[in-house]
């Protein structure tokens, strides 16, 4: 399967690093405003919403509209986001725009879309976060169930193709993988903004892929000699398939 992307690799990390300063720890989810990121809102709920284990919705806005387009995504079991998305217009029914056929949100289970007026994202997150903090329990997954891909000679790795760990995607939660330290390589790292991204190839089984990680601009680096955990990211780049790092053991 091959995943593609509307956006080039520096674009999508810089929105990708934006919408991670705007995660709130103390919230139990994640309303993510980004401009400009129209064709990969999706993908950042994704990601954000994997990493911090929380329902995400990443809206696009653009200077010229009056208008957001959502894109969500449930990420834990307890959660309908698109019940939830009804639940939101019922509560106050000028949220969402309103279009030919009637309001603008609609979707499944796992993953939802939807466009609300721009002067109401505030209005959204607010009940957004409600709707969570009272029906839903957030989940962490252990890392005990993360697939060691450190050796699978029966998959295929190229570009974009893990075989063996579809599906994943919109309603599937992105499988977690584990890494031992015997195939990095070429450790590289650079700046970018308030962050530090470090790179590194492994070599699985004769394949090679791309790992990733971000740090705080004046952290120190660490990944040699340490077993991680990461996810797909739904990106890739000089035709690596690509690997973002959640934590390190």
């Amino acid at each position: 399967r091959t995943i593609g992307v509307s956006l080039g690799f520096e674009r999508q990390t810089a929105l990708l690093n934006n919408a991670n300063r705007q995660v709130d720890k103390s919230k139990r989810s994640n309303t993510i405003l980004l401009e400009d990121a129209e064709g990969i809102n999706g993908i950042i709920s994704s990601q954000v919403g994997n990493n911090t284990h929380k329902p995400t919705v990443t809206f696009v806005f653009s200077k010229t509209k009056d208008t957001c387009s959502g894109s969500g995504r449930a990420i834990i079991p307890d959660l309908n986001i698109k019940e939830c998305f009804e639940w939101i217009n019922k509560t106050d029914d000028s949220v969402f725009a309103v279009g030919n056929d009637g309001k603008k949100f609609g979707g499944h289970r796992g993953a939802a879309g939807c466009e609300v007026m721009k002067n109401k994202v505030d209005r959204f997150k607010e009940l957004f976060e409600e709707y969570v903090s009272t029906n839903c329990e957030l989940v962490t997954p252990t890392y005990d169930d993360a697939i060691d891909i450190t050796h699978m000679t029966d998959v295929e790795i190229e570009f974009a193709s893990l075989v063996r760990l579809e599906p994943f995607g919109r309603e599937w939660s992105t499988p977690l993988l584990k890494v031992k330290p015997d195939v990095i390589r070429n450790i590289t790292s650079f700046n970018f903004g308030n962050s530090k991204i470090v790179n590194f190839e492994g070599i699985i089984d004769g394949g090679k892929i791309m790992f990733s990680k971000f740090y705080g601009a004046d952290d120190d680096v660490e990944v040699k000699d340490k077993t991680f955990i990461g996810q797909i990211q739904h990106n890739n780049y000089k035709n690596k398939l690509m690997f973002d790092i959640i934590d390190l053991f």
